[in-house]
């Protein structure tokens, strides 16, 4: 049978076909026959990937059957290489991923290089698609490398690795990228391979500045130019711009730009628009930088000639330094176009991403870098000019893991997917809660890396048991797998599609034409920056960086009481000094808008400066409040809650009878006089410890905490957050919240200690630049219906007695928590001293009434609870309700 075209050979009938093969196997020549039987099949794979499936499949069997010894293991192992080919072209994940795991070990046991470097490189074409996570990559670098190794090609493994090794520094994984390099160097070492040196040295400088360290890099880099030197080899234009890259970062840009300009014209030589683009957009800074406003002003236009051809990341760099330079030129609108774009190409990296520490990653890249082209937008002007960048910076992994929790609802609500499939994907979900989601040990990240498995060539069972329990980067592996799994089998969204800023900025917006207004707030290394959003205008003020910065350092010192209260609460009237312009200017927007609720969203630092004390002691505000005209809340995350029942018909109270709080049974007695004879249950911390998957924690509705408690940010990582950081003491901890947060049933939390709602920004290894908001008041949101009440800095017992008090007789007669908050504030503001008094005739214990009471008596204000103080310091936590 003779076949002139590939249309001939795909359209046989099987019978027809497998014949075909069969003589085909039977001629002298046969090995270079079905060599370009296989060419001719990958060439036609993008456009008939079905029909060169079902021919695979016919060959294999064949193959099997038929073939020589001498003839198999060639003949099989090209045909794994075309059928992964056809897998991916079909957009066949799952049988993808299949073959290439069958693929790449048949290659191994066989030897077969070249036929396991092509399966290697068809196979990592398979990220492209938006149905698996750029994560997973690693992993199979991981496998890729350790093919190589066992054959003894030792520059394809030392590239493999290198290549790992910047994916992890694109997400911010750097220990884990150094350890790949390191495993690179060993192995360029051993073997004496210069020119591997060379690439190896070379990727080392490179992470090295995407982790910033400019000086480690320009000597990496310095070293390639050496081995070059010595080599007699030219150096790479890769090497060439990013030794240009390192003169811009050390300011001298004007070497920098001369450098640029003879790259540039290399790659435009060559018409490789994608290094022109590179280096044009560094150009545009050197102009910048240099003053150059005639070039600038001609590379703009030329930059974007050519963006559409460029990846994510090339095109973001691209677009942040457009819109630096057009405001720097005066060009704002054009800038905010740039501003607007970069945050999409941002969103475009991020969504590449599950694993939460990456999309982290992507996002600590930028964060700075957005703020500080916020500094530079007009004081005011339409709201959709921010929001995209607000929203892209107030993002963190919280935002992030509610946001699977409702993908999770749609898979159980599905009518087509098997029960079998759900249990597992509860269960996936589940091992990563474990592992620390959303609220990882910093520890668990930097070992979530599949290049650190142990005994990779474990037989046994026992010894694959071993690794699997020593593999970190297994939880997560294995729910991608499930997750992309789904979304191809039943056409399901991607799990984090709606955590992508465009969904949040629509819910906002949403928000805003219902009342709803918005202030956000950050730090950065210019200054303290709010942004009232209401309506749909937007303001912009800017508080001195002194003036602020010397007030969350107080802050932190009182939270650890390394100072007096009398000393931070005069940091506090120096700061409400220095900031009252800003505040009265804010105040009258607020004053003149209609507007009926508040949601402020701070970052780590500016969390404790005092907002809703302002909005007290305004009388026009205070009026609204009174009138169920206006609320407020503090939200750690821009995400809608589930419907909130305000079930109110068990109360967990939790208390430490080591802790010497006189007011704490006062506390529960004032609960018990509100709410009656309802379900109510207490734990003394001092006696036991809280067990959040069992009862009564989870069934309780609400939980009150009267007990001492420590800042969020004293401790040095997630896993260890908790009310007590003595060794032998009970509290209330983050990860045992974590591990239980699907089942609790909370909908209010009172956490009625010192600094309560505290937050973190860190891990042991690390300070985060994204705004992840690590702390009690965070964590009990994972049940996406609570509100949680808790303070910013060390509180007075008599304080929290009397706001509780208040509070919980509010409640009595109010659904809305956010509204009995912002009451009860207004009616501590508006306290008297005699009503104080007789708030404390409560109080069982008369000793301890008589002392409080003697010395509300002798207090010289009329209104004792009127400062910022005591103010300023609760919040009230929730999602978007």
């Amino acid at each position: 049978m003779q076949i002139q075209t590939i249309e001939e050979l795909l359209h046989l009938p099987d019978a027809s076909y497998s014949n075909y093969v069969i003589q085909l196997l039977k001629k002298h020549n046969c090995l270079s026959l079905f060599d370009r039987l296989d060419d001719m099949l990958i060439k036609a794979v993008d456009k008939q990937a079905i029909d060169i499936s079902r021919i695979c499949t016919i060959n294999r069997a064949v193959f099997e059957k038929y073939a020589s010894n001498r003839q198999r293991s060639v003949l099989l192992a090209n045909n794994f290489n075309t059928s992964i080919a056809a897998a991916i072209h079909s957009n066949e994940i799952s049988t993808a991923k299949a073959i290439f795991a069958e693929g790449i070990d048949f290659c191994s046991r066989h030897q077969q290089y070249l036929a396991g470097k092509s399966i290697s490189k068809n196979f990592l074409q398979l990220f492209s698609s938006k149905h698996i996570a750029l994560d997973e990559i690693q992993s199979y670098l991981a496998k890729i490398s350790r093919f190589y190794q066992k054959l003894g090609k030792h520059e394809d493994a030392i590239e493999t690795l290198c290549t790992a090794a910047v994916n992890f520094a694109e997400t911010s994984a750097y220990q884990a990228g150094y350890r790949a390099i390191s495993d690179a160097q060993e192995i360029s070492q051993k073997h004496n391979l210069i020119h591997s040196q060379l690439i190896v040295l070379e990727t080392q400088g490179i992470v090295a500045l995407l982790e910033n360290d400019v000086p480690c890099a320009d000597a990496e880099f310095t070293k390639c130019f050496s081995i070059n030197q010595k080599l007699g080899t030219p150096p790479s234009f890769r090497l060439r711009a990013n030794a240009a890259f390192v003169k811009m970062r050390m300011k001298d840009y004007l070497t920098a730009k001369e450098i640029y300009l003879t790259l540039v014209n290399d790659a435009l030589g060559i018409e490789d628009y994608f290094r022109v683009a590179q280096i044009r957009t560094n150009l545009l800074i050197c102009y910048r930088e240099l003053g150059d406003t005639a070039s600038l002003i001609h590379l703009q236009p030329l930059l974007r000639e050519n963006l559409h051809d460029c990846n994510p990341e090339t095109r973001t760099e691209a677009w942040l330094s457009l819109a630096k330079s057009y405001f720097r030129t005066q060009n704002h609108q054009q800038a905010i176009e740039c501003l607007n774009e970069a945050c999409t190409d941002i969103q475009h990296q991020i969504d590449r991403y599950q694993r939460l520490h990456y999309r982290r990653g992507i996002r600590e890249k930028y964060v700075n870098r957005l703020e500080g082209l916020l500094n530079e937008i007009e004081d005011s002007g339409p709201s959709n000019n921010v929001l995209n960048a607000l929203v892209l910076c107030s993002s963190n992994g919280l935002v992030d893991w509610l946001t699977l929790f409702d993908w999770i609802d749609t898979v159980l609500q599905s009518g087509e997917i098997p029960d079998a499939k759900k249990e597992e994907l509860l269960n996936k979900k589940e091992a990563v809660i474990r592992h620390g989601a959303p609220f990882s040990q910093g520890f668990r990240e930097k070992y979530d890396d599949p290049f650190e498995t142990i005994n990779w060539d474990a037989q046994t069972p026992e010894q694959q048991f071993q690794v699997q329990q020593f593999d970190l980067s297994r939880p997560w592996s294995e729910f991608n797998e499930l997750t992309s799994e789904l979304c191809e089998a039943y056409d399901i969204h991607l799990p984090f599609k709606n955590a992508a800023f465009n969904h949040v900025v629509a819910t906002i917006t949403k928000r805003l034409s219902s009342g709803v207004a918005f202030l956000f707030s950050s730090v950065n290394d210019e200054a303290c920056l709010l942004t009232l959003v209401v309506n749909d205008r937007y303001y912009r003020f800017s508080l001195s960086r002194t003036s602020s910065f010397e007030y969350f350092k107080s802050l932190y010192l009182y939270q650890r009481r390394e100072i007096s209260r009398n000393d931070f609460i005069k940091r506090q009237m120096e700061l409400e000094t220095s900031l009252s312009p800003t505040g009265l200017k804010i105040l009258s927007i607020l004053e003149s808008c209609n507007f009926s609720e508040l949601v402020y969203i701070p970052d780590y630092l500016s969390e404790g400066l005092p907002i809703f004390s302002s909005i007290i002691r305004s009388d026009i505000l205070r009026k609204r409040i009174k009138q169920g005209a206006l609320k407020f809340r503090t939200t750690p995350a821009l995400k809608e809650g589930k419907p909130n029942l305000n079930s109110r018909n068990s109360i967990l109270f939790v208390f430490n009878s080591e802790d010497n709080l006189k007011l704490a049974q006062a506390e529960k007695t004032n609960i018990t006089d509100v709410f009656g004879d309802q379900s109510f249950s207490e734990i003394d911390l001092r006696l036991t410890n809280i067990d959040f998957d069992n009862s009564p924690a989870n069934i309780s509705s609400i939980l009150h905490l009267a007990s001492h408690s420590m800042p969020a940010n004293n401790f040095t990582d997630p896993l260890f957050v908790s009310t007590s950081n003595e060794l032998g003491k009970n509290g209330i901890d983050l990860e045992s919240i974590q591990r239980a947060s699907s089942n609790l049933q909370f909908s209010l939390v009172v956490l009625n200690g010192c600094n309560t709602g505290t937050t973190s920004e860190r891990n042991h290894y690390k300070t985060f630049t994204t705004n992840e908001r690590v702390g009690l008041s965070s964590v009990f949101l994972l049940n996406r219906q609570c509100t949680v009440v808790g303070t910013q800095w060390n509180e007075a017992e008599i304080v929290g007695y009397i706001f509780s008090s208040l509070f919980y007789t509010r409640l009595q007669n109010q659904h809305d928590i956010a509204q009995t908050f912002a009451l009860a504030l207004t009616d501590l503001y508006e306290l008297n001293r005699e009503a104080a008094i007789s708030l404390l005739n409560r109080i069982p214990d008369e000793e301890l009434r008589h002392k409080h009471s003697t010395n509300l008596q002798h207090a010289n204000a009329q209104y004792p609870f009127r400062s910022t103080y005591v103010l300023g310091m609760f919040q009230c936590h929730s999602l978007l309700m």
